[in-house]
């Protein structure tokens, strides 16, 4: 067994991503102007900008006070990505250094991802207000699933949240860098499934996402039979959304549940290269787990030692 090493003193980022959304040229602008304004509030006013169009390759951050009026110019029904961020002065623009950013951006020519990230402890706020901006930008946001991860920044939560592996290892075995690196390669396929991610603190979830068949019940009802699973309630200003609080300490012993239900995502469900692959599932039948151990990222006693409530 080989388990989580714990986190030694980092900085902590939330991180709030909503998945699989289809946004209007209208919405688009909206979020933008919700982030900057919000940003703004916080005295913490965008620093750099970058935006994609067509025309607009915006592969680099430049100045937000002499790029916005480009893209504010803009109707957003060609814009198809854009990023605001605040971090140091001084600034490499390595990905660990924002105090705080929002994104909106295409995934796969398909759908579309908004995504926040804050640094409580060097923008002066508490966790708890930090927790409700985000709570804030999620009730505009999300149309079908997201959820909201703490994680040390230094660990690099801008390509965690998409899947894509960044720099060194940071303490992850093998099996977390697959199963985090291919949510990103096969997100052309599970996007056509519900699936959860992970166990999150807090997870926002659609109807076909409550309906996950869960032990012979929906995941909702299964939740909601026993406190220990945690809470939940509408989501304050989208209420066709709900939010699943799980009790922070009891985040490992409810992953292990699920996933034999198969409600949880897992890199070798849609592996079709491996020959003989036990895991390889066909989504149009009910979910039988094969008579394999949990793998051990599944199992409670991985998480042994660390915060249960803090992304590796």
């Amino acid at each position: 067994m080989t388990h989580c090493a714990p986190i030694a003193s980092k900085t902590i980022s939330f991180n709030f991503l909503s998945l699989w959304g289809q946004y209007s040229a209208l919405q688009r602008k909206q979020f933008y102007n919700w982030l900057v304004q919000r940003m703004g509030e916080l005295d913490a006013a965008p620093r750099k900008l970058a935006f994609r169009t067509p025309t607009h390759p915006g592969k680099y951050y430049k100045s937000f006070t002499r790029t916005r009026s480009s893209l504010e110019s803009q109707n957003f029904e060609h814009v198809e990505h854009f990023t605001v961020h605040r971090g140091p002065a001084e600034s490499t623009l390595e990905p660990v250094e924002f105090d705080i950013t929002g994104s909106v951006g295409q995934q796969l020519d398909f759908d579309w991802s908004a995504r926040m990230q804050i640094t409580p402890s060097t923008l002066r706020i508490s966790k708890h207000e930090a927790l409700l901006h985000m709570i804030d930008f999620a009730a505009l946001t999300i149309q079908r699933y997201g959820f909201i991860f703490f994680m040390a920044r230094e660990d690099g939560p801008t390509f965690v949240a998409f899947g894509v592996t960044y720099g060194d290892r940071h303490g992850r075995t093998e099996m977390e860098i697959e199963n985090l690196g291919y949510w990103g390669v096969y997100g052309n396929l599970h996007r056509m499934y519900p699936l959860l991610r992970d166990v999150y603190p807090l997870s926002f979830l659609s109807r076909p996402y409550l309906d996950l068949p869960v032990y012979g019940t929906t995941l909702e009802r299964w939740i909601r039979k026993d406190v220990s699973r945690g809470t939940l309630e509408p989501l304050k200003g989208n209420e066709a959304i709900s939010v699943w609080r799980p009790v922070p300490a009891n985040i490992p012993a409810i992953r292990e549940q699920l996933f034999p239900t198969g409600a949880l995502f897992f890199f070798r469900y849609f592996q079709d290269w491996e020959p003989d692959n036990p895991w390889k599932r066909d989504f149009s039948k009910p979910y039988r787990m094969p008579k394999e151990p949990i793998p051990e990222i599944f199992r409670a006693d991985f998480y042994k030692g660390r915060d249960p409530a803090v992304t590796r």
